[in-house]
């Protein structure tokens, strides 16, 4: 399983997690929010087809989609924690549609595949 960066919101930590154990604390934070459970199946699924393991960097596979909606803030405290929550609470539920694949070059543990997104409510 792929690492994981987010953002505790509740401790306000940023923690990098791997199969479900934090391993470290990070320098920035990230807000990601989790596909539904039926889409993100779908979006694994044809990964593991499409893509051979070969294929993969030292960094594998994300086998939990998302969306990342904010990378790379360096206020995590408690404020701006309540404020994100307060932000994403207002906002309610959004609809997205994938669009096309594309590359974030360059990184440590390999290039990332991802699919941009587009939503109405944008």
């Amino acid at each position: 399983m792929a690492a994981v960066c987010y953002e505790d919101l509740v401790t306000g930590q940023r923690l990098l997690e791997y199969d479900g154990k934090a391993l470290e604390t990070h320098k920035y934070g990230c807000l990601l929010c989790p596909l539904p459970p039926d889409a993100a199946k779908e979006i694994v699924d044809w990964c593991l087809e499409e893509i051979p393991d070969f294929c993969l960097g030292p960094g594998g596979r994300e086998l939990r989609p998302h969306l990342t909606i904010k990378y790379g803030f360096r206020d995590g405290g408690p404020e701006v924690v309540e404020q994100l929550r307060a932000m994403l609470t207002r906002e309610g539920p959004v609809r997205l549609m994938l669009t096309q694949l594309e590359l974030f070059r360059g990184n440590e543990d390999g290039d990332v595949l991802h699919a941009a997104v587009e939503s109405p409510q944008a």
